[in-house]
């Protein structure tokens, strides 16, 4: 490896690390939907879940996160797969059910007021992305340029 970008753990004594981006995983629903605000994790459970495919690295941070308070996804009411993401955003928006997803995905939905965030009460959300690369390697500088060019072009 070279360098990467990477979301989510890695060793910080082997890598030379740089924060690209943060973006929060958040809980949405339909505006439509009856859902409160803010929500218990007990609550969220009784709703039907969408989520991404196996594999998919949002459900895996699910996943994990649901771990970190003893539950999973077995424990929720209905849960259904979507490979698509445009279909899964335009089930949420149909108020077919909730999902988690990185509010980058669906910035412009929140702003028209198509979806709407919902808190669940205990979960921290957000997650970094990083530029990434081995300590020793020599090739430090032209890798920080890349990172330079990479930030430019998402607008950080």
């Amino acid at each position: 490896m070279q360098f990467a970008f990477i979301e989510g753990y890695f060793d910080k004594e082997q890598f030379e690390h740089h924060l690209l981006k943060k973006d929060d995983f958040i809980l949405v629903a339909s505006a439509n939907s009856p859902l409160d605000e803010v929500i218990t994790l007990e609550e969220l459970k009784k709703q039907r879940l969408i989520i991404r495919e196996v594999g998919s690295g949002s459900r895996d941070i699910l996943e994990k996160l649901l771990a970190n308070t003893n539950s999973s996804l077995n424990q929720f009411k209905q849960l259904d797969e979507i490979g698509n993401l445009k279909l899964l955003k335009y089930l949420i928006k149909q108020n077919h059910g909730v999902t988690f997803i990185y509010k980058e995905a669906v910035k412009e939905e929140l702003e028209r007021k198509e979806l709407k965030q919902i808190q669940v009460e205990g979960f921290n959300l957000s997650r970094e992305f990083n530029f990434i690369y081995l300590k020793s390697s020599i090739h430090k500088e032209e890798y920080l340029k890349f990172l330079k060019f990479a930030k430019s072009q998402i607008g950080e």
